[in-house]
């Protein structure tokens, strides 16, 4: 993968996020009580955030410009994204209802996305990703 090719993949990721957590609530369908039963919901939150955190890290690893400030910094960014779609959420969206919850998990995934990253770059599997720009 190149630097070229992961700046986009997490730039479309992160819009991709912003796209789902925005659509209205009556354009999302109705699978009933039984996502609520096994809170689907927060895992779908988690399976959202995740990459997002794992993709801009791996942008700055191929970057060659990761540092623990930079992994910080996607960290902050992440939990602050999680925070303001769910006001957004709460607020704006018609049929949504952002809630502490939802943000929990959003973070969660951060988490998990950052967690994944450093056990493949401790066993060296990364650089199986990265291919030099022609």
């Amino acid at each position: 993968m190149t630097q070229r090719t992961t700046n986009y993949i997490a730039v479309i990721w992160s819009l991709m996020i912003l796209i789902i957590v925005f659509i209205p609530g009556d354009k999302i369908p109705n699978h009933g009580d039984w996502m609520d039963v096994f809170q689907l919901d927060k895992a779908i939150h988690c399976l959202l955030f995740a990459p997002f955190s794992f993709f801009w890290l791996l942008k700055y690893h191929i970057a060659n410009t990761l540092s623990s400030k930079v992994t910080s910094i996607v960290i902050t960014i992440g939990v602050m994204l999680a925070i303001v779609t769910e006001v957004v959420q709460f607020y704006f969206i018609k049929g949504r209802n952002g809630n502490i919850a939802d943000a929990l998990a959003d973070i969660v995934g951060i988490f998990i996305g950052l967690l994944i990253f450093k056990i493949l770059k401790k066993r060296e599997i990364l650089h199986f990703l990265v291919r030099k720009e022609i």
